[in-house]
C-alpha cells in the first residue's frame, strides 16, 4: 500500500525551533497544509514542549543555576538555556538531571517491540489524536496512522457498545490487507454512527493474512480475542450520545 510521506519527528522539532532553511520550512509548511496527521503531530509536540516548560523547566532551572553558580558557570548556563538551538549538556550531573526530570512522552498504541497504531479524529475541521480519555460523537471521522517495523498484514475492527462488530480496514475484501514497513496513513476515513458507546478498536498485525469473518466471530464472542496466535492492539473511547 502506497501512502504519502510524513514529516519525521526531527523535522517537526526543527520546525518548532525555527532551525530549518527557508526552502525546508516552505516545503514542510506546504506538506502540513494537506496532511492532517502531521498537523496533529505538530500540535501534540508543541503541547509537550509547553507542558515541559510549565511543569518541569520551572522546577529544574533554579537548582541548575545554583549548581552552575557554585562552579562559576552561571553566565555560560544562562546563555545556553536562553537559546534552545544552542542547548548542550553542562556537565554530566546537569545532563542527568534534565533527562530524569523530563516527563515521559505519552505512549503510542503499541505492543512492546512491535508495530504502532495512532488514531486521529476530525470534527468540524479540527483534527486531534484519539486517546483512551477522548470522547467522540456521531459524525466524527477517524483515520489511522500505522508504523510497522516490518511488512505484514493488517486488519482493523471495532466492537461498539451494543456488541456489533465492524471491520474498518480493509474496507473491502475477506482478509487482512498487506502493509509495508515504516510510517504510513491508511487510505480513507470512517464516519462514526450513533451506536451507543463506548467503542473498542482492535488492530491485528500479522505475518499471514487473517480471514475477516474469523476475526469478526472471535471479537463477537470475546472482544480482544487472540486470533491464530495474533494479539491485537486495542484502543477504547467513549461516545457522546446525540
Amino acid at each position: 500500500m502506497n501512502a504519502p510521506a510524513h514529516l519525521c519527528a526531527l523535522s517537526l522539532d526543527r520546525l518548532l525551533l525555527s532551525s530549518m532553511s527557508t526552502d525546508e520550512e516552505r516545503q514542510a509548511r506546504e506538506h502540513l497544509e494537506f496532511c492532517e496527521a502531521c498537523r496533529a503531530a505538530l500540535e501534540e509536540l508543541r503541547a509537550d514542549q509547553q507542558r515541559f516548560a510549565a511543569r518541569v523547566f520551572a522546577r529544574t532551572l533554579p537548582p541548575l543555576e545554583a549548581r552552575a553558580c557554585r562552579r562559576g558557570r552561571l553566565e555560560l548556563l544562562a546563555a545556553r538555556l536562553g537559546n534552545p538551538r544552542l542547548l548542550v549538556p553542562v556537565g554530566l550531573a546537569v545532563a542527568l538531571l534534565l533527562v530524569v526530570a523530563r516527563p515521559a512522552p505519552e505512549p503510542d498504541l503499541r505492543i512492546k517491540g512491535g508495530p504502532t497504531l495512532k488514531v486521529f479524529a476530525r470534527r468540524q475541521g479540527a483534527v486531534f489524536q484519539v486517546r483512551p480519555d477522548t470522547r467522540l460523537a456521531a459524525g466524527d471521522r477517524i483515520r489511522f496512522v500505522i508504523e510497522p517495523e516490518r511488512p505484514g498484514y493488517l486488519l482493523v475492527a471495532s466492537v461498539d457498545g451494543a456488541g456489533t462488530v465492524s471491520v474498518y480496514f480493509p474496507p473491502e475484501g475477506g482478509q487482512s490487507a498487506p502493509v509495508g514497513a515504516g510510517r504510513s496513513e491508511l487510505p480513507g476515513s470512517i464516519e462514526l454512527d450513533d451506536a451507543p458507546g463506548p467503542e473498542r478498536l482492535f488492530a491485528y498485525f500479522s505475518e499471514q493474512p487473517l480471514p475477516a469473518a474469523e476475526v469478526a466471530r472471535a471479537l463477537a464472542a470475546a472482544p480482544g480475542a487472540v486470533v491464530s496466535g495474533v494479539k491485537p492492539l486495542e484502543l477504547s473511547f467513549a461516545k457522546e450520545q446525540p
